[in-house]
């Protein structure tokens, strides 16, 4: 006995092609077929019937312990479980008031007997009402007034739906042969992301007839939409014998967040024409790459034997776990952002941060000499037990990593933010033309984003300039006490840049005092403070905000391993150093950056300048903007992060002095999101700031 069950499931899967079977179907173990004669109850009903015959019913003494058929007066009764645990069905069927059945006679059916119509009363899961159609006898024998044999089709509408009516095969000590099968009634998808493909579900359709049952061509209906689709089937123009298989294999892929519905219809032989399954789906915004600040939160720091003991050898990796630590999430993590930090060091090196289980790649991320203490943004995918590698080349090196934040995955339990790039860097703050902030001075900065209110962080390139002493930066959302992380390191009379994603809070969340707000209570802001015994001019540009995935435009995050795409040292993507006010054009690999893609994570190198210079990133087609990515010092090799919007599948590299070679590697890249909540859609959007303040704490 099919048993009607309902189990949910939500998971991925990438569509096949759809396969036609040939003709045969599966006769493997196939059991005997059952010698007359037959008692029957076979029902087909078409959606919105009302009754737990929505889809297919088969009862029979072959298959359904507990199936009853009994004569009662001139007609029958039928009881027994549809559900095995309760008897889910009893029918009265009887003939007109007065009269017996007879064979090769037609009547009209009611709910309740009369001269002219045979009734049919009772409940299959739900109770019959209404009940009209019509019954084709086609053997019927007495004894004492009572049924001794009996065989019909019927045809019948309940609660007044015509439009679907249930129609089956009636059978009481008979031998009267029947076509008849059986099918998964429904097919529960669960939950499915918008824009993604479900695992293949697979229906399964048994040959239950006397007589074999030769079906038509599988389709799916009541699917205005398209979100369903047929990936395999065995059982097109299939015959199916009695206990013979055939299977159909079904995707759903919904476009946005909603119930989905839809049916697979089956034609066969039977007197009801066809085998129908019910399909369902819970469409549900997909979380994947979306962010969620954190922090930050101090994961690593050899110094003290956090994470890893003891500064990081020559040619030595440390792996560093990530998932659950610090109060991170134990699973759900595509990739995390960290401010990774370097001190220490006793020679000229590199570091190279990358996630467990793969090679190590040729890319670096920091790049150091003997004695430097620095930092540069990393984002990096997550191995798959939760853990990253640091590797150092020569000599040693203590490393320190605060995480800012992490991309999701699918099925994470809270969707985070997307990723919304400016058209160009915004100014937030430049203590040049201000005064510079002082030692242990703490700034507000506050920026208006217009509808894009809901900002959860802020992707900013902070520069520190003019030290006179040696200190750091940090960066956060504004609580009352500055986290231990630093943001930004530098000595005295250097300029260092350094890409950071800032948690923000809202101006009024900061301030108690509303009227520093003035009418942006929800306006973004960040706070710096500067950790030094001495005064540093500070400059902020804004490269891009991640805001409430409600609002249509926000790009996702796709991680991909650490890859190089220029080395101009060997002609990679450049084919030479860039001389002064030069710029040159990166071409993105296809297998990187796709048609929906429209940002690159970059962690970018200016390798030796002969003179002291900057380097700006930007979309290729665009016209250069003022700020700066890369600041370094002549001879030095300088990284940066930088989050850089592609034009045409390209970006420009500017060098502003000397001559300096250029090395690109690519962390990830961020992709257009097709699909929103209902009624929300829009192309991507670009956020722009309204106006920006400043507070300086006392």
């Amino acid at each position: 006995m099919r048993r009607i069950r309902a189990a949910f499931a939500a998971v991925l899967a990438i569509p096949g092609l759809l396969v036609i079977s040939p003709v045969t179907a599966s006769a493997a173990s196939a059991p005997a077929v059952p010698a007359a004669p037959y008692n029957l109850l076979e029902l087909d009903g078409g959606p919105g019937t009302s009754l737990m015959v929505e889809g297919q019913t088969l009862i029979d003494d072959n298959n359904t312990p507990g199936f009853t058929i009994t004569p009662n007066g001139a007609g029958l009764t039928f009881t027994g479980p549809i559900n095995p645990d309760t008897p889910d069905y009893w029918l009265y069927l009887q003939p007109p008031t007065g009269a017996q059945f007879q064979a090769a006679t037609s009547y009209a059916v009611a709910g309740s007997a009369d001269v002219t119509h045979a009734s049919l009363a009772g409940a299959i899961g739900t109770s019959l009402s209404g009940t009209s159609g019509t019954l084709n006898v086609l053997e019927a024998s007495y004894s004492g007034g009572s049924l001794t044999s009996f065989a019909a089709t019927i045809s019948f509408s309940n609660m007044g739906a015509p439009a679907n009516p249930v129609k089956g095969e009636l059978r009481f000590a008979s031998t009267r042969p029947y076509i008849a099968g059986r099918s998964t009634v429904q097919q529960l998808f669960g939950e499915v992301p918008v824009g993604r493909h479900s695992s293949p579900k697979t229906i399964t359709i048994t040959g239950a007839g006397v007589t074999p049952d030769v079906l038509g061509t599988a389709s799916l209906q009541n699917d205005p939409n398209g979100m369903f689709s047929i990936t395999a089937d065995t059982c097109s123009h299939a015959t199916l014998a009695y206990g013979q298989t055939c299977t159909v294999s079904i995707t759903a892929a919904p476009t946005q967040a909603e119930s989905i519905t839809a049916s697979l219809v089956v034609p066969d032989q039977s007197f009801g024409g066809q085998r129908r399954s019910q399909l369902w789906a819970t469409a549900v915004i997909s979380t994947a790459g979306t962010y969620r600040p954190a922090g930050p939160l101090r994961i690593l720091d050899t110094r003290k034997g956090l994470g890893a003991s003891g500064a990081v050898g020559a040619n030595k990796t440390i792996n560093v776990k990530v998932a659950g630590a610090q109060g991170l999430p134990g699973s759900g993590m595509s990739a995390v952002v960290m401010n990774v930090t370097v001190t220490g060091a006793t020679a000229n090196s590199f570091l190279t941060v990358y996630p467990s289980g793969q090679a190590r790649p040729t890319a670096s991320n920091l790049n150091f000499v003997a004695g430097w203490t620095g930092a540069n943004q990393v984002t990096v995918p997550i191995g798959p037990d939760g853990t990253v590698n640091f590797y150092n080349l020569t000599g040693s090196v203590h490393v320190i990593a605060d995480v800012a934040g992490y991309y999701v995955t699918d099925g994470y339990p809270q969707i985070g933010y997307g990723y919304r790039p400016l058209a160009a860097p915004t100014r937030l703050l430049d203590t040049r033309s201000t005064h510079s902030l002082a030692a242990h001075e703490k700034i507000t900065v506050m920026f208006d984003l217009g509808q894009f209110q809901y900002a959860g962080a802020a992707a900013v390139n902070i520069t520190a300039t003019g030290a006179q002493a040696p200190g750091f930066l940090t960066a956060w959302n504004g609580s009352p006490f500055a986290p231990e992380a630093s943001t930004l390191n530098f000595t005295r009379g250097s300029t260092v840049a350094n890409m950071a994603t800032v948690p923000t809070g809202d101006c009024a969340f900061v301030f108690s005092d509303h009227s520093i707000c003035g009418d942006h209570l929800h306006a973004a802001e960040l706070t710096l403070q500067n950790f030094s015994s001495g005064p540093v001019d500070v400059i902020i540009d804004l490269m891009g905000e991640y805001d409430a995935t409600q609002i249509p435009g926000g790009l996702r995050f796709r991680p991909v391993a650490p890859t190089r795409i220029v080395d101009s040292r060997t002609g990679l993507g450049l084919t030479s150093a860039l001389a002064a006010n030069t710029t040159g054009t990166v071409s993105v690999p296809a297998a990187i950056a796709g048609a929906d893609s429209r940002a690159l994570a970059l962690n970018v190198t200016a390798v030796a300048p002969t003179k002291a210079t900057y380097l700006t990133v930007w979309p290729s087609g665009s016209p250069r903007p003022t700020a700066s990515n890369v600041n370094p010092a002549a001879g030095k090799t300088v990284p940066n992060s930088v989050a850089a919007l592609l034009g045409g599948g390209a970006v420009n590299v500017y060098n502003a002095a000397g001559t300096t070679n250029v090395v690109v590697d690519v962390d990830g890249v961020f992709d257009h999101f097709a699909y929103a909540y209902p009624g929300v859609s829009g192309p991507d959007q670009t956020a722009t700031v309204a106006t920006t303040w400043i507070y300086r704490w006392p």
